[in-house]
């Protein structure tokens, strides 16, 4: 059971992220994007499309920002879950942001090239390498996702035909915080 709910958590993640659209934009001090909804605040490069709110299932709501530019790209998938998955994860944050990398690759065809696991500002997370070829397109991804409480983030920068550029990559996950 706690199995088939990672694999069906993980897909819902992924699958929220496949069309964002523009809506309305939150910037806050310093120039932060705010979202109070998910409680985190990150510099992206620019104002990002914003998915609407869904619900794919009951108590357990996902929402996507997105940021491209070129051939550049910076996305958070946040994931806001209820007491209820909270408690049957409780213990295993670390398997299931390894479970939605997954299910993230396999979606993309993507590699991993790199993964480890480790504590990213207070909380279990898996920081990953990728490449793989979308839609013809051949990517580079570098991400970190993580579990904090009721929430699960997804933090990418992708680039297409190209290494994602080390820099770019830190000032973003870097500038990512989680808030109350």
């Amino acid at each position: 059971m706690k199995k088939n709910l990672l694999i069906l958590i993980s897909l819902v993640v992924l699958f929220s992220a496949s069309s964002c659209k523009n809506d309305e934009n939150k910037k806050g001090e310093n120039d932060k994007f705010h979202s109070s909804e998910y409680k985190f605040k990150v510099s992206f490069p620019g104002n990002p499309s914003i998915e609407k709110e869904q619900e794919p299932l009951e108590g357990f709501f996902v929402q996507t920002f997105l940021y491209e530019l070129n051939d550049k790209g910076y996305m958070i998938v946040g994931g806001r879950m209820n007491d209820l998955y909270v408690e049957i994860f409780k213990g295993e944050e670390a398997a299931l942001a390894s479970n939605i990398r997954d299910a993230t690759l396999q979606e993309l065809n993507g590699t991993l090239t790199k993964q480890e696991n480790k504590d990213f500002k207070g909380s279990p997370a898996n920081f990953y390498d990728a490449e793989g070829f979308f839609e013809g397109v051949n990517f580079n991804i570098k991400g970190v996702n993580l579990i904090k409480g009721n929430y699960i983030y997804v933090l990418i920068v992708f680039r297409k035909d190209a290494e994602v550029e080390e820099k770019d990559y830190k000032d973003f996950i870097n500038s990512f915080e989680v808030v109350q």
